[in-house]
């Protein structure tokens, strides 16, 4: 009896903080897009190197994010007074998501031609930045 009354209100606290999931989840995306030039990361199949195979991971990362933020929305998860925020953080990190596929296509296209250029990979490393701030702030 202990332990169901126990299970019951963790289970009720969890509930009454939607919020979690998704500062889990930010929290976890953060190390992932950080970390994408690690030398022990695997390279996906398709990828020319680590820094195109990590690019990769943070956009899976940031696509995560945004389709739990908008199902989180859609379902009523957060609180009246907070969506207003959640929604202008949610734009913020789709504005800087689409940044960083654009940079991240041009990047990729030019490593696997092996023809990219430092620019190249600064722009995705600086679009990248610019999503982790966005995951940062939909975070908080």
């Amino acid at each position: 009896m202990k332990k169901n009354l126990r299970q019951g209100f963790v289970w009720g606290i969890l509930q009454s903080m939607v919020l979690v999931d998704l500062l889990l989840l930010a929290s976890l995306a953060a190390p992932v897009v950080v970390l994408n030039g690690c030398a022990s990361q695997k390279i996906h199949p398709g990828s020319p190197n680590k820094y195109d195979s990590g690019f990769y991971d943070a956009l899976l990362v940031g696509h995560g994010v945004i389709e739990q933020t908008k199902s989180d929305l859609a379902s009523g998860a957060f609180s009246v007074t907070i969506v207003p925020t959640v929604k202008s953080a949610l734009n913020y990190l789709i504005t800087a998501y689409d940044a960083m596929d654009t940079a991240f296509l041009a990047y990729h296209s030019a490593a696997i031609a092996g023809t990219s250029t430092p620019a190249q990979l600064d722009a995705v490393n600086a679009a990248q930045s610019t999503m982790n701030s966005a995951l940062t702030q939909l975070s908080n």
